[in-house]
């Protein structure tokens, strides 16, 4: 069962907001971080994890990555193919079957996801995981000790 996000904007409290985010990124275990004043609630906390900064907004969260450091087009692709170009909107894209092409066009990588529920937040997590691990196994990510 999908739940959608529960629309933050509907509480005056700050407290209660704040409690919501730090909810949902202890759920989908993101670390929270200070907010960097970006996003529709530039005070509530945000999540790291790699390279990927999570927002909340209304009733969704937007996933960024720095400009060529996020999912492949491959990786891309493939959600996308997968059914779950619903769930990860890539660039953004509310409109249900945009096409891939409009939102990669010149690009290498995906750097922008809107993610509409808990489930699928926690899912985009498993997919950071699963690529940051493929990419460690593959040599194109280099562990310092």
């Amino acid at each position: 069962m999908e739940f959608k996000m529960e629309m933050i904007g509907n509480y005056k409290e700050f407290d209660r907001r704040k409690a919501i985010v730090n909810c949902e990124l202890m759920q989908a275990r993101i670390p929270a971080v200070e907010p960097d004043g970006e996003g529709e609630y530039k005070d509530l906390p945000q999540g790291q994890l790699a390279d990927w900064r999570f927002r909340r907004h209304w009733n969704y969260w937007t996933a960024n990555a720095p400009e060529g450091r996020g999912f492949s087009k491959e990786l891309a692709k493939k959600l996308h193919d997968q059914g779950k170009a619903y769930n990860f909107r890539a660039g953004g894209y509310s409109g249900g079957g945009v096409s891939l092409s409009h939102v990669v066009s010149e690009q290498e990588t995906v750097d922008t996801y809107h993610i509409d529920s808990q489930e699928n937040l926690n899912d985009f997590v498993q997919i950071i995981y699963g690529n940051c691990l493929e990419s460690v196994l593959q040599g194109q990510v280099q562990r310092k000790i």
